[in-house]
């Protein structure tokens, strides 16, 4: 396998992030902060295409980025087999536990969204729309999408290690791949708590693990065109 196929993949990844956030944050901007259930269900219902669409791009991005942390882990593997194994193992749970999350507001979600329209379902619809909606507080769904960033911490934080120690052009990569990491732990232990700034913990998470896989991608280009052996 050659490096530059990492880089490719890695800014892949990072450029796939990027416009997830942007339509994000476009759709967040053209539409006001909304507390209720109801006022939820209508805002999903009005615009069910940019909702699929978000959801389809941030299972996307979790295949993407799936990718580009084995790559890495195969890169480094030579020098560090153990520790690279082990970061290796919780990716694809990362990568399970997410899809599932997002995907279910594609496929499961609007499913209940019917339901609640007969009436002799209703009070069971809304509880399972509570639990199965993505951006409700306390869902379901919301814990394994968290937990899932959590787990994914901790190959990052491992990697990083790695490739800090492994080429001098990997460091500041390295160091925001790592800090990533630490937040995601971070901000899932702060939502279990109910922390105020657990959610911009993980925003920041996310746009830090953006700029670590981009600048990484980079720097394997400029990389030898294969993987070094071990000694």
């Amino acid at each position: 396998m050659k490096t530059k196929k990492i880089g490719v993949l890695a800014l892949v990844a990072a450029l796939i992030t990027f416009i997830w956030g942007v339509q994000k944050a476009i759709v967040e901007l053209a539409n006001p902060p909304v507390e209720t259930l109801a006022g939820r269900i209508a805002a999903i219902e009005g615009s069910f295409g940019m909702f699929s669409l978000n959801y389809s791009l941030a299972a996307l991005l979790t295949i993407a980025c799936g990718m580009s942390l084995a790559a890495f882990s195969f890169y480094t593997r030579s020098r560090y087999p153990l520790w690279s194994t082990i970061a290796m193992t919780f990716i694809p749970v990362y990568m399970l536990a997410n899809l599932f999350a997002y995907l279910s507001q594609i496929y499961i979600l609007p499913r209940l969204l019917e339901l609640l329209q007969q009436a002799s379902s209703t009070a069971l619809a809304e509880g399972l729309i509570r639990m199965s909606m993505h951006t409700w507080p306390g869902s379901v769904i919301e814990f394994i999408n968290q937990l899932a960033y959590a787990v994914l911490g901790i190959p990052s934080i491992i990697l990083a290690s790695q490739l800090f120690r492994m080429a001098g052009s990997f460091r500041f990569g390295a160091l925001c791949l790592a800090l990533s990491g630490i937040l995601s732990i971070l901000a899932f232990f702060g939502i279990a708590f109910q922390l105020s700034e657990a959610m911009r913990i993980s925003m920041a998470s996310g746009g830090i693990y953006t700029l670590a896989i981009a600048v990484l991608g980079w720097r394997f280009l400029s990389l030898p065109t294969h993987i070094p052996q071990a000694s």
